[in-house]
């Protein structure tokens, strides 16, 4: 914006002088010109400047008339020589600046440049005495606000405080009057020694904000959220600082407690996971040993009797093990750490395999079990197989548990398709008991069951469909349920997948892979465990393989060093040295080809990050307890590089 110049002078000459020399020098100013004083006085009253240029005797009067009239704009007196003392009078009077006319009027050329420094002091002031009237605003406030005020000096010492200051700390003005605030510090230290504050109000010259300790003067401990401002002068330099402070030292205290609150939730947090890890162990280690050798015994027994039996040990350690891998979904689920995986499976395959492990228990019944399969339904399909299988598993155990006849169906049919992307609508519907009305609504809530007699009858932890819901909703899908009591109970959901279009591994290829002949291979064992030793030397003798046994990790890191192994079957969990340790010991101590030797993780644990652990310590794969035969002979047909591929004949 151009400054606006009132020149008045009544010289006609000097005026046209001031013209050109405005004109030559370009200078970029909104300039006006008054011939007398009565011109000027018009001129004044009908618009504002910037800065008046006044020359001091006019044709109706002189400068002074001038001087009265101008109020706050900044006036520059100019005057021939010998003028001096009514140069000091004029000074006196209020004048910003003058100048000594000459001949040559040479004054022109120091014009702009007093013209500009009049122009800033007249800013500066104008700041000046807008702090001043914000100061004066703010002593009001500050003398009736809650928070704390206070008001350093430009040497950095306090000058003022208000009322709720003193009743906050317990300190008058008297008390700090003088000082930079050091009593209340503990440390005793300058307020204005802090770095943050030094750079930012001190050299940056702007306000800054800060949480900080005070003590009041008993000795308390009290939070302030302090506000430093500093007020400049004309000058631009430190005039004055203005700290107010609000007192949070409740919002801190309940910052702390909610802080020591997360802190012992998530070590309660911690301690759960690490009692479930430990129980799945603990549990999972003899039951391996139940499963494992009932399943030696049933393939070379003769009696029927000593089958029943022995089908009935493997019933109810199969039902123990459903019981605790529910409790250890439920509680991953809790937690938010259950996540599906992406592999390729086939559908038909696996309702296949589900329908067979339900076929015996349906016909014990006497209850026809049927599956219907629409054609358009996609066979290869990425998703999480394990999950889909516990999903309709579960319904379908349900459905059979709780019908004494007729018919269970599971039907698969496509809901919708985009591209590679398709939704399935998977149901399963039975003649049984049916679920009361009043109880659907709280069917899928965690230990829900329709009554209480239902579970002295049927037995069942109630987990089952709240992790089922879990897994649909995992699945982005939902489930629902419709029911007759005594007549029909439908539970239907939808899930969504990928469809992939790979070549089907047939039946007769997967039998080979159990059917290749590992006979000879050298597998050491780390297994602290006596009767999962017992099973797993079983179990590999009964393939021919060549098994030596140890106890701990650190002496399957000795055992391997003396000795040539094929593979290791680590133990996790091992007094003395873990399965974790010894692995990282052979990976990184010993030489080629035995620091390379595969090592397949075994442990009773069944947590997520589980197998993400046993790799990262450098394990090449991972197989949980109780394991299944068919899965342990197919990892070491894979990690052996058996190339025979021959079946028996």
């Amino acid at each position: 914006m151009k400054p606006k110049i009132l020149l008045i002078e009544d010289d006609e000459i000097d005026q046209m002088a001031f013209e050109r020399f405005i004109k030559r020098e370009q200078l970029n100013y909104d300039y006006s010109i008054a011939g007398s004083t009565s011109e000027a006085k018009a001129k004044l009253d009908n618009d504002e400047f910037d800065v008046i240029i006044t020359d001091y005797m006019l044709g109706d009067g002189n400068a002074f008339d001038i001087l009265d009239i101008a109020g706050r704009t900044p006036l520059i007196f100019t005057s021939g020589v010998g003028d001096e003392e009514v140069i000091v009078q004029a000074m006196k009077s209020g004048a910003s600046d003058y100048l000594i006319k000459d001949s040559a009027r040479n004054y022109l050329k120091v014009l702009p440049l007093t013209i500009d420094k009049t122009i800033r002091r007249r800013e500066a002031e104008k700041r000046l005495q807008t702090a001043e009237d914000e100061i004066k605003k703010l002593s009001i406030v500050a003398s009736k606000t809650s928070n704390a005020v206070l008001i350093f000096n430009k040497d950095l010492k306090i000058e003022w405080v208000n009322e709720a200051f003193s009743i906050m700390t317990g300190y008058r003005l008297l008390d700090l009057k003088g000082t930079s605030g050091e009593l209340l510090r503990n440390d005793k230290k300058n307020l204005f020694d802090d770095d943050r504050i030094k750079n930012e109000v001190l050299n940056k010259k702007r306000s800054h904000t800060y949480e900080m300790i005070n003590y009041t003067n008993e000795g308390e401990k009290y939070w302030v959220l302090t506000t430093l401002t500093p007020i400049l002068d004309i000058y631009g330099k430190i005039d004055k600082i203005i700290a107010i402070e609000s007192d949070i030292t409740k919002t801190k205290q309940a910052e702390e407690e909610m802080r020591e609150a997360k802190e012992k939730a998530e070590e309660s947090k911690r301690v759960k996971e690490e009692f479930l890890a430990n129980m799945s162990h603990e549990i999972r280690t003899p039951l391996n040993g139940i499963q494992g050798f009932t399943e030696l015994l049933l393939k070379n027994v003769k009696n029927e009797d000593h089958r029943q039996y022995l089908e009935a040990i493997k019933f109810s350690s199969d039902n123990l093990l459903c019981i605790i891998n529910d409790i250890l979904d439920f509680s991953k689920i809790e937690a938010g750490k259950l996540e599906l995986e992406e592999t390729l499976f086939y559908l038909r395959d696996l309702i296949e395999s589900i329908f067979n492990s339900f076929i015996f228990k349906a016909e014990d019944k006497g209850i026809a079990l049927v599956k219907e399969i629409e054609n358009n339904v996609p066979d290869s399909l990425i998703g999480d197989p394990v999950r889909i299988n516990q999903i309709i598993t579960n319904l379908l155990s349900n459905a059979i548990k709780f019908t004494e006849n007729g018919t269970v169906t599971l039907t698969v049919s496509m809901a919708s398709r985009d591209g590679k992307k398709v939704e399935l609508l998977i149901a399963v519907t039975d003649t049984g008991i049916g679920i009361p009305k009043d109880k659907l609504a709280k069917i899928f809530e965690s230990f829900a069951q329709a009554t209480s007699s239902t579970t002295r009858k049927y037995g069942g932890t109630g987990l089952g469909l709240s992790i089922v819901k879990s897994l649909v909703q995992l699945h982005q899908g939902d489930i629902s349920v419709k029911s007759i009591p005594n007549k029909e109970t439908t539970f239907s959901f939808n899930i969504h997948l990928v469809e992939a279009h790979n070549k089907k591994i047939s039946k007769k290829e997967n039998e080979e892979i159990l059917d290749v002949d590992i006979s000879g291979l050298n597998i050491l064992v780390a297994e602290d465990y006596p009767m999962n030793q017992i099973l797993i030397s079983e179990t590999l003798n009964n393939w021919n393989l060549n098994v030596d046994i140890v106890e701990n990790g650190k002496l399957a890191v000795e055992k391997l060093r003396d000795n040539d192994y094929d593979i290791v079957l680590m133990d996790v969990n091992m007094p003395e040295m873990s399965g974790f340790e010894a692995t990282k010991l052979i990976r990184s101590s010993l030489e080629k080809p035995k620091s390379t030797t595969p090592i397949i993780a075994m442990t009773a644990s069944a947590l997520k990050g589980d197998r993400e652990k046993c790799l990262s310590a450098g394990m090449d794969d991972y197989i949980s307890k109780p394991f299944d035969q068919n899965e342990l002979f197919r990892k070491l047909v894979h990690y052996s590089g058996s190339k025979k591929m021959q079946t028996q004949t």
